[in-house]
C-alpha cells in the first residue's frame, strides 16, 4: 500500500510537472474520451492484447526455456524437459500459501 502511495505521489508531483512542458497535456484530460461510443477502443484493445500475448510467449519460450535448457547442458533432452516440465507441474504449485 505504501509503495502505491509513493508511486502516485512521485507521478503527480515529480513526473507530471517535468513532462508537462514537453507533452502539453492536462492531468485532468482523458485521452480515451475521443473513443467513446466507437469501435476504436475495441480495436486498440485487441491489438494491445495480441502484442502482449506475443511478447509474453517470446519472452517465455524464446528466452526462459532456453535458459532452463542451458542449466541442463543445452542438450536436446534438456530443452525437451524444459518444455514439458511446466505442463506437468501440479496446478497451484507456484502459488504462495
Amino acid at each position: 500500500m505504501a509503495a502505491a502511495v509513493v508511486q502516485q505521489a512521485v507521478g503527480q508531483f515529480v513526473v507530471d510537472p517535468l513532462t508537462h512542458p514537453f507533452l502539453h497535456y492536462s492531468a485532468e484530460a482523458n485521452p480515451l474520451e475521443s473513443m467513446r461510443g466507437s469501435s476504436a477502443a475495441l480495436r486498440w484493445f485487441g491489438i494491445i492484447w495480441t502484442y502482449a500475448a506475443f511478447g509474453e510467449e517470446i519472452g517465455y519460450r524464446g528466452y526462459l526455456l532456453n535458459r532452463v535448457a542451458d542449466v541442463g547442458g543445452g542438450s536436446r533432452t534438456a530443452l525437451v524437459i524444459a518444455v514439458i516440465a511446466p505442463a506437468i507441474t501440479p496446478a497451484g504449485a507456484g502459488e504462495p500459501i
